[in-house]
C-alpha cells in the first residue's frame, strides 16, 4: 500500500500487563510520535481509550515525498513498565492524488514504452494484443487477431491446428471479447 500527504492514519493498538499478559489499560493516557525516514515529525498523535487495553491513535500525515518511510511509535506504561513499540509502518511508493489516483508528476513514466520479440503476427502494439501475446507465451503458441473480421484466432502448439475462434467487436476505447465457439 502506498500513503500519501494529508491522508488521516487510524491504528489500534492494545497495552497488557507485563505479569499477565492479560489486557489492561496504561497508567495514563500513552503518547505516540510520527517519523518520517526514521526522524519525528510534529504530526499530532491523538492517542484515545477505546476499552480496557485497547486504544486508538490518529495522526493526518504531513507533505510527504515519493519513497519516504512513515511509523508510528507509541510510548505507554502499564504497571509501572515503560515500553514503546513501532504500531504502524508504511511508505508513498507512488504519487497518490486525495481520491488515492495515480498523478503523474514531471519526469514520471506517463506512457511507457517497451519492446517484445516479433512474432509471426507482429510486435503486440495494443493492450488487447499484449495480452493475447502473453497467452500465447502461456500454451496457446500462436494467436492471430484478424481486425478486419473481427476474429481471434488461438492455435495449438504445431501452430497450424486451430485450437479457439472467438469473435470481437471494438470501438475506439474498449475491445469486447465474446466467448470462443
Amino acid at each position: 500500500m502506498s500513503v500519501r500527504s494529508s491522508q488521516s492514519i487510524n491504528v489500534l493498538f492494545t497495552t497488557r500487563a507485563f505479569s499477565t499478559g492479560a489486557a489492561t489499560n496504561a497508567d495514563s493516557l500513552p503518547t505516540g510520535t510520527l517519523y518520517v525516514n526514521t526522524v519525528s515529525n510534529a504530526a499530532v498523535v491523538t492517542v484515545a481509550n477505546v476499552a480496557t487495553g485497547l486504544y486508538s491513535a490518529s495522526v493526518t500525515l504531513p507533505t510527504l515525498a515519493v519513497l519516504d518511510v512513515v511509523d508510528l511509535r507509541i510510548n505507554a506504561t502499564v504497571s509501572s513498565v515503560t515500553d514503546n513499540a513501532i504500531i504502524w509502518r508504511d511508505s508513498k511508493d507512488i504519487l497518490l492524488d486525495a481520491n488515492g489516483g495515480v498523478t503523474p508528476s514531471d519526469g514520471s513514466i506517463t506512457d511507457a514504452k517497451f519492446t517484445l520479440p516479433t512474432e509471426a503476427t507482429g510486435t503486440p502494439s495494443t493492450f488487447l494484443q499484449l495480452v493475447m501475446w502473453i497467452a500465447g507465451m502461456l500454451g496457446w503458441r500462436k494467436v492471430i487477431k484478424d481486425s478486419g473480421v473481427g476474429t481471434i484466432v488461438q492455435y495449438m502448439d504445431d501452430g497450424t491446428t486451430v485450437k479457439t475462434t472467438s469473435t470481437f467487436t471494438s470501438t475506439v476505447t474498449v475491445d469486447t471479447l465474446n466467448e470462443a465457439g
